[in-house]
């Protein structure tokens, strides 16, 4: 109840805003005979002027027990003036017919002095309907009278919200209800139709954050419980108190990115809902933000060097060159804690030291305006230039069809896990009676390890019987989603799926696979896991949402369970989590973000939603993810389309489904990035487009299902990439001319040599279990074998994946300078082989790990049909060094054991650190790592920890 004084010449008036009674107007019935109907104590206003007030009377004879009479009584009279004078009520109405209404009261005059009141209209007074009375001063009744001897009449100009005004003529009147209705003949008895629905406004919005971005504001807010909300508007001040002024208008979605505002100012926002019927919420909370110069929070990670022993020509040395680091760096390599190099290095990220051995270890030391910075940790010497990493191989089964099935490695991904700066390998198990959705059968469960580099075993997820094993079902993403400095693995589970430490997620009896080993019922969850032990974090129900199986283009469960996925910076600072359903026709995309403990959805796009039908059936067998339109916020290129940021469709081509999609600034001369994509569905069969804009620069006609495409400079003599498809013979350049009339493999692309150019990667085999490296040659215009790989370290010892589309488990620049590692499963299936070049190479690129979009690409390479990674910067003949990328670091947050334990985290458990501590400096612990980050284990770890407890206990630090 909120109370307004006012003081005019005339009359002091007390305005009362009657909330507590209902909001929202009285919806007029559709019927013929047009009723609105209301208890007169259910106003949504009254005002109390000239001492007197519509007050609430008690009484059994009422249809609600209650009515309103005009106090005091002391026979005052308004005949003229009322609207300006007269105490009032007013009532909301919501009109759906226009002309003529007749008003019905039931009303109780207690003599000829208080028989009679005003009715008016959005204000005005109305001769029609002023002076209307009730001569029976025996019983309540039903009256329709004027003075004047006419029906109390108003005319409705306009369907919509109309005020419908009652004023005090004479005092001591009492009105029990009010019926107005379109119909001259109707005549309401007894106590009259039931009070009309009210037409009520949404509640005003929760859960609005803001956060600042460069010469900008993201807004994020929840999404309203009413199902008919139009919209949402966007209000900006810049103090909490207002005044608040409309900035946007009718926002279809939950976000809303405030791309007027300036670095340094600080704003002010709220929401409010709209519904279709043009009810407007209350303002939600306040938020305010300043925008600032967004940098992407990133993971730190270390030097990554790599020191591989190269026969007679010593040990070859490679490391990153970060991207936080200026171009202006130098390198100084360290052997055995000696210099080696005469003067620092400024063209290259590797070395080749002719003194090295197999027993020497290397650091590197980045020099920066002359100053030597800290050295990186001490690494070994590889005997050659693979690594095995040991594997715990599950187990193989028996399905419930009595089919034998068995394991072997399939898709990886990486992440830094610990927080140590290097990477981890996040490894997916695949059954051998996995498959495609279109395929009955049951499979084996999914398994999803974490392992060390060198083999060290972290944890098993076991997604259970409830996950099917499949290239199109688990699509998992590993990446640092909270920004404290440990990556997460983030998937989509179901009940009976155990964690790393063996805790079970739903109920664990649950089996909802049908007799063709599908699952098409029960719950399904998105669920976060802890990098470094495994254990689930949190699991919220899965959206995309299943909802009905026979919507996504088929009812046997085929299409319904086609999932992709990615991570993507949606505010231009924190990643996201990006999960898919569907592409053939109908298309999801949900948002999710991991924030403080918290899994929350972001936004859903939604095919079948009005005005999104053109992104249906637009999807392919993979995605890509990059800020296409450099906003620095990432964009979702989904196929043949392309979806914001903020969740809402930014273009679609209409050229439908495709297996093979590329994005990177393929064409150096033309701005921005382009896509190379190829099709099946179309009159295209190959299409290469602005990502921005969605424009066909060219494409080539459809041959049918064109089910392979790639994209890679590869021509020493031609600027820009290279496109080729099944589509047309031969290869292309990005003006659409053809480059040769030969074509290349198509499945997957790698940077390995001395030089700028792309290499291949296929299988010599047509079952795609035996990988192979060719590179291009330029003079004889055709590809040569640069690598059998499956006959390292010997023959058929090494094995590609996904059948025909042979792809390497993972290719990333994991470690060493910016070329990439490829990894592979070995023939056993035991052990993964990872592979690195040793090609000295004086082009110098920072990691492109370091690279956002390449980042990215790493993140979502394991789903559906594995594509190459691509950065945002050209590679190729005629490159610039790229820009440094808009970065920040992330270093990780401390986080105090119980180490006691007792259950608790607190001195007492530091008490014990320093107990441990003082006996390691006397004989060395294993278990004791280094804090300081320099390398070794000394007094000054111990200080960083003490130093990082007391911020913690003083709640500091999170």
């Amino acid at each position: 109840m909120v109370f307004k004084i006012t003081k005019t010449a005339l009359t002091i008036s007390i305005i009362v805003s009657l909330c507590a009674y209902g909001l929202g107007e009285f919806v007029q019935d559709v019927g013929s005979d047009g009723i609105v109907s209301f208890e007169a104590e259910n106003c949504d206003a009254r005002t109390a002027k000239s001492g007197r007030s519509w007050n609430e009377i008690n009484s059994s004879e009422c249809s609600s027990n209650a009515a309103m009479q005009a106090q005091p009584d002391e026979g005052e009279v308004f005949n003229t003036g009322y609207a300006e004078q007269s105490p009032s009520m007013e009532f909301e109405v919501y009109f759906v017919k226009t002309g003529t209404h007749y008003v019905w009261f039931r009303c109780l005059p207690l003599d000829g002095y208080s028989d009679s009141f005003h009715i008016g209209l959005d204000g005005q007074e109305l001769a029609s309907a002023d002076r209307a009375r009730s001569s029976n001063f025996e019983s309540w009744n039903w009256s329709k009278s004027t003075m004047d001897g006419n029906d109390a009449s108003i005319e409705v100009g306009s369907p919509g919200v109309h005020t419908v005004n009652v004023w005090m003529r004479e005092d001591g009147f009492r009105v029990d209800k009010i019926v107005i209705t379109s119909s001259s003949s109707y005549s309401p008895s007894g106590y009259g139709p039931d009070q009309s629905i009210r037409n009520y406004p949404p509640s005003a919005p929760e859960g609005l954050s803001a956060s600042g971005i460069d010469n900008g504001v993201s807004l994020v807010w929840d999404d309203n419980p009413e199902s008919d909300i139009a919209g949402y508007n966007v209000k900006r001040a810049l103090s909490a108190e207002g005044a608040y002024s409309t900035i946007a208008e009718d926002v279809s979605a939950t976000s809303y990115i405030d791309n007027t505002a300036e670095n340094g100012t600080v704003y002010y926002y709220v929401v409010s809902a709209a519904d279709n019927a043009g009810n407007h919420s209350e303002n939600s909370e306040s938020a305010f933000a300043v925008p600032h110069l967004v940098k992407r929070k990133m993971e730190k990670i270390d030097r990554g060097t790599v020191a591989v022993d190269i026969g007679s020509s010593g040990v070859y040395v490679g490391w990153r060159m970060l991207g936080t680091e200026p171009q202006s760096v130098e390198y100084n390599v360290y052997r055995d804690g000696q210099k080696i190099n005469s003067s620092p290095i400024s063209n290259s990220t590797n070395f080749v030291d002719s003194s090295g051995t197999q027993s020497s270890t290397y650091r590197i030391a980045a020099v920066i305006d002359g100053e030597e910075q800290q050295k990186s940790s001490p690494v070994s010497v590889w005997n050659d230039f693979y690594k095995d990493v040991p594997l715990q191989r599950p187990s193989g089964g028996t399905t419930p069809d009595g089919v034998d099935y068995t394991y072997s490695p399939n898709d990886a991904s990486v992440g830094d896990l610990d927080g140590d700066g290097e990477y981890e390998i996040i490894l997916k198990w695949d059954p051998s009676n996995s498959k495609d959705n279109s395929h009955s059968g049951y499979t084996g469960n999914v398994y999803i390890d974490a392992y060390e580099m060198d083999g060290t075993f972290m944890w098993r997820v076991d997604l259970g019987r409830n996950i099917r094993a499949g290239a199109h079902y688990t699509q998992f993403m590993v990446y640092d989603l909270d920004c404290d400095g440990y990556s997460e693995m983030v998937c989509r589970t179901s009940d009976g799926a155990e964690d790393g430490q063996g805790n079970t997620i739903g109920d664990p009896s649950a089996d909802y696979r049908n007799s063709a080993g599908r699952i098409l019922t029960g719950p399904e969850y998105l669920t976060v896991f802890d990098g470094q032990t495994g254990a689930a974090l949190a699991s919220e129900a899965f959206e995309p949402a299943r909802g009905n199986v026979s919507d996504w283009g088929d009812s046997y469960g085929n299409r319904v369970d086609r999932f992709l996925a990615g991570v993507a910076y949606l505010d231009g600072e924190r990643p996201s989590v990006i999960m898919t359903r569907g592409y053939y026709e109908k298309t999801v995309l949900a948002a999710w973000d991991w924030r403080g403990g918290e899994l929350s959805l972001r936004w859903i796009f939604d095919s079948d939603d009005p005005g999104n039908s053109a992104y249906a059936g637009q999807g392919c067998h993979t995605l890509s993810i990059a800020d296409v339109d450099s906003d620095k916020r990432d964009e979702i290129i989904f196929g043949s389309c392309t979806i914001d940021d903020d969740g809402t469709g930014l273009y679609s081509t209409g050229l439908g489904h495709g297996d093979a999609l590329h994005v990177s600034d393929m064409d150096p001369y033309r701005p921005g990035l382009e896509v190379w994509q190829c099709h099946e569905t179309s009159a295209s069969g190959a299409s290469y487009r602005d990502a921005e804009t969605g424009e066909i620069i060219w494409e080539h006609p459809n041959t049918g299902d064109v089910g392979r495409a790639l994209a890679a400079n590869i021509d020493n003599r031609e600027i820009g990439y290279q496109l080729w498809s099944f589509a047309a013979g031969g290869t292309y350049n990005v003006d659409g001319s053809q480059m040769s009339s030969s074509m290349p493999s198509l499945n997957f692309a790698i940077w390995w040599t001395s030089d700028l150019q792309r290499e291949m990667l296929d299988a010599a085999d047509g079952q795609g279990m035996n990988p192979i490296m060719d590179k291009w040659d330029s003079q004889a215009d055709s590809v040569y074998r640069l690598m059998s790989i499956y006959s390292i370290p010997d023959s058929y010892s090494t094995n590609s994946n996904n059948y025909t589309k042979a792809n390497p488990c993972l290719t990333a620049d994991i470690l060493g300078d910016w070329r990439e590692e490829m990894i592979y499963r070995a023939s056993d299936n035991e052990k993964l082989r990872i592979f690195t070049t040793t090609d000295k190479t004086t082009h110098r690129i920072y990691t492109l790990m370091h690279d956002p979009q390449y980042r990215l690409a790493v993140a979502w390479q394991n789903v559906g049909y594995n594509q190459p990674p691509h950065p945002s910067f050209y590679i190729g003949l005629g490159m610039t060094p790229p820009e440094q990328p808009d970065i920040s670091l992330i270093t990780p947050r401390f986080n105090p054991a119980d180490i006691l334990p007792d259950g608790r985290i607190e001195l007492k458990d530091y008490a014990v650190l320093s107990s441990e501590w003082m006996k390691h400096l006397a004989e060395p612990q294993a278990d004791i790592a280094p804090a300081g980050g320099d390398g070794a284990v000394n007094l000054l770890d111990l200080n960083v920890l003490i130093e990082k407890w007391l911020e913690t206990e003083n709640g500091l630090s999170s």
